[in-house]
């Protein structure tokens, strides 16, 4: 609370009185005009402070600046008589002063609102700064220097003026804790928003940039710097050093790589994204451990060996686990965006603080979790999954803009005159020695780069190299290194100048160059057909434009409009120039002129001929060719996805697909990787299905009856349901009597010990009993062969065994405790209730025998098995269909798309080469494994009927039938449906009956398809065989129950003239579809009414 006392009068005076250490004191102020700030705290103290003597003493002077500078002013401006500009000027002056007084007048208060208002006013700030950067002004250089050079004018004006040194105090007590806040958003969010597909392809690349390559770059940084400083540093010192330069962000850059439309530019993105999320978990570890050794907590080598083991056997399986836990409420709360922003911001930190608690390692949980909720996300509708990731964005931006700020305040503090201008110069040298020492390390290890992943070229090593800005990380890091080095205050100065003078320099050298480089390496260049096509898109545009125009001047109401200025206002900036667009670039690429396509004057008839391409144009014009078909191939594929065919992981495959193809030499799909996925399968789960198969296969089925007859008896009795149910219930007893002794032991007296040897003796007797029966039922002939023999071949039995003697030695050491009982001698008595305990737990094995009676546990168990096994292969199956469909779309239009004869036939064999190869997988699959072929069409056809279902709900809702509610009550029911088809991991193959019910055209008469089932004939047709000839009137309809046809529809060859499984004269035998095609004859010469 603040009153402001004002008293004017010459003689006037003023009491303030002051509370300072309980003592009372009245202070008299001079005589003028005097101005008392009266503060009360919130413990109740009371601070009085008075100005008077301040603006008494600069009165005189404040008069004679505004006179000084109002004269000037007013000569200035004489020449116009512009009497307001005067005023301004004094507005602005007055302003001025006020502003330098405010730091006399505000009495600072620990009040905690003063933290919010610096908090919530650098957002502010930084939001001004990177909307004027980058989108009004575009200014090359990345908006966080401004936001620096902002903190760096605040901690100048703190040390001159008091309310500035109050708040400059409020971001210095940050540093403390800006680290704990910022890491976990730095690296959940770059994990969280990146292509975890790409990111796992690319991540053996990944891995040897964020690991030797990034600790041979500190290597080389720190330990050049440490000798060309010539101080008395440590090798730790040096690397510590080091390690703060070999982390990268990359954010400008990326965000710079969106503007430029190449698909080699992808995985790129995903590279440098992967190497910030690696590297700075790297920076942050070695960090750590460093400064454990420099404190003296950590010094011999075993010590570091621990904390990687530690960290590789605890951190890692942990941060699964958690990132397991986060993807499942992921799932829980999939319908509501609003719960699932608050299920990712809390992950974030949950699973920080749950590793760094458990494992040390918080940033290897943050990581994981990132990198499987974001996995999750991608499985997300499209709006959803857009949601999510501004929101990420938002966070890491608005924390970027504190930690700059807050950095840029840290300077003059930390700095001020402690380091003379040659340690500055210093700075420059470690930023050579950093651009040089990472350009040494890629240049090193390029030849194991481009031989993984997906490759590395010189381009994309100039832009890794360049693009290598420094991580913010590092900044929140070397706030505290004052705390590290508290001794030795010169070298923390000099750890904090150099880290911050090279990230400036970077930001200011590399950041603002990004563009030069890439027109230098090639990478923005534009092909001549892309130009072409912008252009073409930008005429249609305003062809569009000029209709509504002219539509919108006959109309009475708008036709007097003033249309000059609607033309110039709807003028349109080119996407790749950066005037405003103008019709004179309409005539700059000729179609004549385009790609080879020239004419010729015939000097006879004088007619324009088209001449033949040179072989260079030729190639152009074929690879143009092909790149325009993968153009269209994306699109179908886009086109698929939008009407539920294909799933969101599908089409991602295959436009990465597409991309790589495009930047390929001959831009062909290579079909190679997805041969491999039909043919892939899990090993580990593979191998984990024959093992439980074994366990849970059944003895007795396959088992010849005994010979003897009391023998075949033994066999009934273990194969009659009954006596299963007898031992499992034994069992079931014998647990819970074992429970019993193990809780109770201590507390047992003889009687009650006597009782449970009793019950102890008729267990061991069933089991014994039950041994017998067994063994004499296994024996076929001899009892030793096949009886002993059979029993050991299970490993039920095994178990059965090891209890049956544990069960023998545990009743023996009962009967020696009855002695001791019955002598008298408690000495050794309650000793020996224990030693009886050890072979007793072993019965608990027998226990495990009860999972066998679950037979529904088995087949599920079996089931999820074979989903693991086969998710490949259900994913080959379903890039295969949609590819197919895609090619005979192309196959349909190649006319329109390729106008060249021989470019068009050349193009055409090879998408008939490569349909029919992925036909005959598809063909294979869909034999083999027939429920793959099933559950993808199932999932697809219930995928297409929600899309148009959410269309037609759209439809509804913008025509007024549905209102909000009502729209979001039944888009939750659809995202509903939507999880359960995620769900379906497996669909069983329907029966012949089932897919002659569901033809579409015998309607629902359900005697009518009884009468049709009943008459079906069923036929058998190899591959090549004539189904029926043309002109031959068939006897009925031929309906296509298993195995797949070539086409989608099967038509008439003009070669044989006949109807045959496919529309051009091909020889099935040596495509390889070496498929049976069961077929469905009806035969209806009558219908009974």
């Amino acid at each position: 609370m603040m009153i402001i006392y004002g008293e004017s009068g010459r003689n006037s005076q003023a009491a303030v009185r002051k509370q300072i250490g309980g003592v009372d004191r009245t202070v008299r102020t001079p005589d003028t005009e005097g101005v008392v700030v009266q503060s009360f705290t919130e413990d109740g103290t009371r601070s009085i402070r008075n100005v008077a003597d301040i603006l008494h003493q600069s009165k005189n002077t404040v008069q004679n600046i505004l006179k000084v500078h109002i004269s000037s002013a007013s000569f200035i401006f004489k020449t116009s008589n512009t009497q307001r500009q005067i005023t301004k000027m004094k507005k602005f002056f007055t302003l001025l002063v006020l502003f330098g007084c405010l730091g006399h007048v505000n009495c600072w208060t620990e009040q905690g609102h003063y933290k919010y208002i610096f908090v919530f006013g650098i957002i502010v700030v930084t939001s001004l700064i990177r909307h004027l950067g980058r989108v009004k002004f575009r200014i090359p250089i990345p908006y966080s220097i401004f936001v620096i050079l902002c903190g760096i004018l605040w901690g100048i004006g703190s040390n001159y003026v008091i309310w500035m040194k109050h708040y400059a105090n409020v971001g210095e007590s940050f540093v403390d804790h800006i680290h704990r806040v910022y890491l976990p958003v730095l690296v959940f969010s770059a994990s969280f928003c990146t292509d975890v597909h790409t990111f796992l392809k690319s991540l053996p690349q990944i891995l040897i940039i964020s690991l030797p390559m990034a600790f041979l770059h500190a290597c080389f940084c720190g330990l050049l710097m440490m000798v060309i400083l010539d101080l008395d540093w440590s090798y730790v010192d040096g690397l510590m050093f080091g390690i703060l330069f070999s982390t990268i962000y990359p954010m400008d850059l990326l965000n710079y790589f969106k503007q430029i439309t190449g698909t080699h530019i992808k995985h790129l993105t995903v590279l440098l994204a992967g190497e910030m999320i690696i590297s700075a978990t790297l920076v942050l570890y070695v960090h750590e451990a460093l400064n454990n050794n420099i404190n003296g907590w950590v010094v011999h080598w075993y010590q570091f060996a621990m904390g990687i083991v530690r960290i590789v056997l605890l951190g890692i399986p942990l941060g699964y686990i958690v990132g397991f836990l986060g993807v499942f409420l992921m799932r829980l709360v999939s319908e509501e965006p609003i719960c699932l922003m608050i299920i990712t911001m809390s992950m974030c930190y949950l699973s920080f603080a749950l590793c760094e608690t458990i494992a040390c390692a918080g940033t290897i949980g943050v990581l994981f979790s990132g990198m499987m909720m974001g996995l999750e996300r991608m499985a997300l509708p499209s709006d959803m999954e857009k949601l999510l990731s501004d929101i990420w964005i938002v966070i890491i931006s608005t924390m970027n803009g504190l930690l700059f700020f807050i950095t840029g305040i840290m300077i003059p503090i930390n700095l001020g005159d402690r380091l003379g201008i040659g340690e500055y110069i210093y700075a420059l040298v470690t930023y050579l020695l950093s651009n040089i020492g990472r350009f040494l390390t890629f240049l090193i290890f390029s030849p194991i780069l481009k031989r993984i992943g997906y490759g590395f070229n010189r381009p994309n090593m100039v832009i890794c190299v360049w693009g290598g800005l420094k991580n913010p990380l590092t900044l929140s890091i070397v706030l505290n290194v004052h705390d590290l080095y508290a001794d030795d205050k010169y070298k923390a100065c000099l750890f904090f100048m150099h880290l911050v003078i090279v990230y400036i320099l970077f930001l200011i050298i590399n950041g603002s160059s990004i563009s030069f480089i890439f027109k230098a390496v090639g990478l923005s260049e534009l092909s001549l057909a892309k130009q072409s096509n912008i252009n073409n898109c930008m005429k249609y545009i305003y062809q569009v434009r000029d209709r509504t125009i002219a539509v919108l001047k006959m109309d009475r109401f708008v036709s007097d409009a003033n249309w000059p200025l609607v033309v110039s206002a709807t003028a349109l900036n080119h996407p790749y120039k950066g005037a405003g667009f103008t019709e004179d670039f309409e005539d700059s690429l000729e179609d004549e002129d385009f790609l080879g396509y020239r004419f010729t004057v015939c000097p006879e008839c004088r007619k324009n001929i088209p001449t033949e391409p040179t072989s260079k144009e030729m190639r152009e014009m074929t690879r143009e060719a092909k790149l325009r078909v993968l153009k269209l191939k994306k699109v179908a594929y886009s086109r698929q996805f939008e009407s539920g065919i294909i799933s969101k992981e599908g089409v991602r495959i295959l436009h990465q697909t597409l991309d790589i193809a495009k930047d390929t030499e001959d831009a062909t799909v290579d079909l190679q990787p997805l041969f491999k996925m039909f043919n892939k399968e899990n090993s580990f789960y593979r191998c984990l299905k024959e093992r439980l198969l074994s366990i849970f296969k059944s003895q007795e089925d396959s088992l010849s009856h005994p010979r003897m007859y009391w023998r075949y008896i033994c066999f009934c009795i273990i194969t009659h349901i009954w006596f299963k149910i007898f031992i499992y219930s034994i069992i079931f007893l014998n647990l819970i009597f074992v429970v019993y002794h193990f809780l109770n032991n201590s507390h047992q007296t003889s009687v009650q010990f006597l009782i449970i040897v009793s019950l102890d003796a008729l267990f061991f007797t069933i089991y014994f009993v039950e041994f017998w029966i067994t063994i004499f039922a296994y024996s076929w002939i001899y009892v030793c062969k096949h009886g002993f023999g059979t029993y050991f071949r299970s490993c039920w039995n095994l178990i059965d065994f090891v209890v049956l003697c544990s069960a023998f030695v545990s009743l023996l050491m009962e009967l020696i405790v009855v002695g001791l009982i019955h002598q008298q001698d408690q000495e050794y008595y309650r000793e020996m209730l224990y030693v009886v305990l050890s072979p007793m737990l072993l019965r608990v094995l027998r226990f495990v025998k009860l999972i066998k009676a679950c037979k529904g546990f088995h087949d599920k168990i079996i089931q999820c098995l074979n989903v693991r096994i086969d998710r490949d292969r259900a994913m080959a199956y379903e890039l295969g269909k949609n590819y197919v469909a895609a090619n005979d779309e192309i196959l349909e239009n190649l006319h329109n798309i390729v106008d060249k004869d021989k470019i068009r036939q050349r193009i055409r064999e090879q998408i008939e080469r490569d349909r029919l190869s992925v036909i005959k997988m598809l063909g294979m699959a869909s034999k083999e494994r027939p429920w793959i072929a099933v559950t993808v069409k199932t999932n697809c056809a219930a995928r297409a009927v929600l899309h148009s279902m959410r269309e037609d709900i759209k439809d509804l809702k913008v025509s007024g039938w549905v209102d909000d509610a009502e729209f979001t009550k039944l888009t939750r029911s659809l995202l509903e449906r939507y999880k359960l088809i995620r769900s379906i991991k497996t669909v069983e193959a329907s029966t012949p009956r089932e897919i002659f019910e569901n033809i579409s055209w015998m309607g629902d008469d359900k005697h009518l398809i009884d009468y049709l089932y009943d008459n079906v004939v069923i036929k058998k047709f190899d591959p090549g065989n004539v189904v029926v000839k043309e002109g031959t009137i068939t006897e009925g309809i031929y309906i296509l129950i298993s195995a797949m046809l070539p086409d989608v529809i099967a038509t008439f060859t003009r070669s044989a003239r006949s109807f045959t499984m496919d529309e051009r004269p091909i020889d099935l035998n040596k495509s390889g579809l070496t498929l049976e095609c069961c077929i469905s004859f009806c035969s209806i010469p009558d219908i009974p009414p």
